[in-house]
Formats: C-alpha cells, structure tokens, sequence
C-alpha cells in the first residue's frame, strides 16, 4: 500500500510539475461547456486518427475550452486542491492510458522519462485535461 501512495503522489507531483512547465490553466466557470468540448473533440480525434486522433483531439478539445471560458486558474494549483479519493482516480486514469509499461523510481525519475517523450507528455497533459474536465468539479 505504501507503495501505492508513492505511486500515486509521483503521479500527481508528474501533473503538478508538467502544468506549471507547460504553464496550464483550466477554467474555473463553464465546466460543462468545456467538458463537452473536450470529450467531442477527443473523441471524433480517436475515431478519424486513433491513437493520435486522442492526443490531438484532447489538445484541441483543451484549447477550444480554454478560448471559451473566462475565468482560469494554473493547473497545478487545481492539482493540489484534488480530495485523495480523486487524486486516485488521475492517478489510475493516467496510468492506465499513458503510463502503463513504464516503471520509476521516483516522481523525479518519472519526470525525467515523460518529458524526455514528447508522446508521454501530451497524453499526460490530454489526459489530464480531460480527467479535471470531468471529474474536476
């Protein structure tokens, strides 16, 4: 279980460090608006390009959202306001959708490795974006 927590706060540290890297903000009004976007996009994405209809489609979901919201928010601060039960979530979303093979040592480690894959770092990113999207409220 230990183990697991570690897991997990590596995750969220990956999240927390590659939105303020990438400098996200998430709208704070008009979630909904920005959900149905998001997931419209991501999935019409998966179904013209498959896997990099997904990625594509939940940047441009994220960035039609973004143009359509008013008010916004850096992404690793939503991050740290998450309950644990929804850091959980992220955390078996993301390594479930991106992160599956791969093993770390630490968060820095885990770090290292996504942003040295530039693959890694957008479906990091898209999947996030979709996750707080959905879940974020």
């Amino acid at each position: 279980l230990a183990s697991k927590k570690q897991d997990v706060d590596d995750v969220i540290n990956l999240c927390s460090k590659l939105s303020a890297y990438e400098e996200l903000k998430v709208a704070v009004e008009t979630i909904a608006k920005a959900t149905a976007i998001a997931a419209s996009t991501f999935s019409v994405g998966a179904a013209l390009f498959g896997p990099v209809g997904l990625v594509v489609g939940g940047v441009v979901g994220g960035v039609l959202a973004w143009k359509n919201s008013k008010s916004f928010r850096p992404l690793h601060q939503i991050l740290m306001d998450l309950l644990p039960p929804q850091k959980l979530k992220l955390y078996r979303e993301i390594k479930r959708k991106v992160l599956r093979s791969l093993t770390w040592k630490n968060a820095e480690h885990l770090l290292t490795i996504v942003k040295e894959r530039v693959e890694l770092r957008k479906m990091v990113i898209s999947t996030l974006v979709i996750f707080l999207a959905v879940y974020g409220d």
